[in-house]
């Protein structure tokens, strides 16, 4: 998404939206499969039932993005978001071994 935000030409930003969505496609078939396979089966359902309450409170994050977009502009609320995606993820690092 930075580099979707910060591309200079509609070529590249068409590219970087590309490479997102695949790499979204790929994120979601292995996210529930993952978390499918990993969970015990007793307890399968409600952890599918938590993974689709996060999937579907998602797009709360859109009226942060929004929000953003409307006081510093879109390729700023991009690379703003963006890069929160990236510290939460840095941060959640260490608890990844124990999941």
């Amino acid at each position: 998404m930075i580099a979707f935000a910060l591309s200079p030409s509609p070529v590249l930003a068409g590219s970087a939206l590309l490479l997102t969505g695949l790499s979204g496609a790929a994120f979601s078939t292995l996210q529930a499969t993952i978390v499918y396979l990993a969970a015990p089966t007793e307890m399968r359902s409600r952890v599918l039932g938590v993974l689709s309450v996060c999937i579907g409170t998602g797009p709360i994050g859109f009226l942060w993005l929004g929000w953003l977009a409307d006081r510093l502009g879109a390729a700023e609320a991009m690379v703003i978001t963006a890069v929160l995606g990236l510290l939460a993820l840095a941060a959640t690092q260490p608890l990844w071994r124990r999941i």
